[in-house]
């Protein structure tokens, strides 16, 4: 028995060999039906003044803007224009606001690429349980180019977003970028 389950192991590795071989080209034509990404607590950027060595690398200590709490929040933006933002782990009733980069490129018709657009969506309370649940429109966003986002065949790329705090002793410091949490 074991040497028949061996043989058929044998024999199916080498008939799906070519086939596990074979890349897979994207289809441009095809239609991403939603953006999706994780946004994690964002850290001040490590500019190389006061380098310290931790694990035989160069790092910076963390400085007192960096401290904010957050434990992770989702970003989901459809086709459609809706831009939904869940997350926990906030501070009782913090004051946010979302802000995206946004690039635009024409995929038919006369190809350009749009210059980028900095997005800025109103601001949202979080729950005093430290929970924020946002919706709005991407139209609604500020500072988008507008013309690069109507019609169709458009590719959009969020080349960046960003979650900003909006509460009047750190307005503008970051909380949130896009990442992962190992």
């Amino acid at each position: 028995m074991r040497r028949r389950i061996g043989r058929l192991a044998i024999v199916a590795a080498l008939i799906g060999m070519p086939f596990a071989a074979k890349a897979v080209i994207p289809n441009p034509s095809q239609i991403a039906p939603v953006f999706i990404a994780w946004l994690v607590q964002g850290f001040d950027e490590c500019d190389g003044t006061g380098v310290t060595t931790v694990d035989s690398i160069g790092a910076c200590p963390r400085s007192s803007g960096s401290l904010k709490t957050f434990r992770l929040a989702r970003l989901i933006i459809s086709r459609s224009g809706r831009v939904v933002l869940v997350g926990s782990g906030f501070p009782s009733g913090q004051k946010a606001k979302l802000k995206l980069t946004v690039r635009t490129t024409n995929r038919s018709g006369q190809p350009a690429t749009y210059v980028d657009s900095m997005a800025t969506c109103p601001t949202f309370t979080c729950s005093v349980a430290g929970v924020c649940l946002n919706r709005t429109a991407l139209s609604s966003c500020g500072g988008l180019n507008s013309a690069a986002l109507l019609g169709t065949n458009k590719n959009i790329e969020f080349v960046a977003a960003e979650l900003i705090d909006a509460t009047p002793l750190n307005p503008g410091d970051v909380i949130g970028r896009v990442g992962i949490i190992r």
